[in-house]
């Protein structure tokens, strides 16, 4: 039997990854932590997720599911336990605005990350189906957690992420040039570079200039054939395209915030032209 359809959020600093049932939704609130809930019963429920990710100086990770069986074991809870996961659930009492709460914890160790799931309802609706149904899913969603490989596909928040940066774009579009469609194909950087030179964003604005480079992006990955995936190693996880089957790789958002950083004004179709060139080489050379 094949596994029931998931849908994938990003946890941490991206770098690790965890499925929810695909009847979800999610957020992502002020504080940046990942909030589901059901999408056709929205209030029903609510799960939060946070992680808390240890390292040695020594370079030694920690195995924090050990860790998590042998507390849990002290403190009296019944841990469960599949492969490199530990985990254990505790349930408390509370109240907002005078309603009252039910909230459920688990607490997952997973190599060096200690995860913290939160089931909040109504204290009136915990033995609601979808709230039964959702804890019952719970050790499958907690199985489903792992690293991020290296090249990776972008989560739907990732993918939303960009689609509001193109949106900023567009609004800027429109408040400069009345114009309502963003550029997509190299005979279409003449508009953006227009934008590029009439705005009035300082080398801080790193965020608007970002924007521009996933515009930017969007043109080099039609033209050139590469496509939007998240790019994880030691120093994050950041939107990339990538020429699919290679280790081709670019970034189109540091493109530009590194040449506005350097005093530069980016060239759009000089920078075009010039990776056009370096990928075709380093196809030549199979990379």
């Amino acid at each position: 039997m094949s596994a029931p359809p998931s849908l994938t959020i990003a946890l941490a600093d991206g770098s690790l990854l965890l499925d929810l049932p695909s009847d979800y939704s999610v957020e992502l609130e002020e504080d940046g932590t990942v909030c589901a809930f059901p999408s056709d019963q929205p209030e029903i429920l609510a799960l939060r997720f946070s992680v808390l990710t240890v390292s040695h100086k020594d370079g030694n990770l920690p195995d924090l599911a050990a860790d998590l069986l042998a507390g849990a074991k002290n403190e009296g809870y019944s841990a469960e336990s599949v492969g490199d996961k530990a985990w254990y659930h505790e349930d408390q009492d509370s109240e907002q605005d005078g309603v009252p709460l039910w909230i459920r914890f688990w607490y997952i160790g997973y190599k060096n990350h200690k995860l913290i799931i939160s089931l909040c309802c109504g204290a009136v609706d915990k033995a609601h189906k979808q709230i039964k149904s959702t804890i019952a899913q719970m050790p499958h969603v907690i199985v489903s957690a792992r690293q991020r490989n290296e090249k990776s596909s972008l989560t739907y928040l990732e993918l939303r992420a960009l689609d509001e940066q193109r949106a900023v774009i567009q609004e800027t579009f429109v408040s400069n040039f009345g114009a309502y469609s963003l550029p997509r194909l190299r005979s279409d950087l003449a508009a953006l570079q227009s934008l590029v030179d009439s705005v009035t964003w300082s080398p801080e604005q790193e965020y608007e200039w970002s924007c521009a480079g996933v515009v930017f992006g969007d043109v080099i990955a039609l033209e050139l054939g590469l496509e939007w995936i998240a790019q994880c190693d030691e120093y994050g996880v950041e939107p990339a395209l990538n020429l699919k089957e290679t280790s081709i790789t670019l970034f189109p958002r540091s493109m530009l915030i590194n040449r506005v950083e350097k005093g530069e004004q980016p060239d759009l179709a000089h920078l075009f032209e010039m990776l056009a060139k370096n990928i075709e080489e380093l196809k030549q050379q199979g990379c």
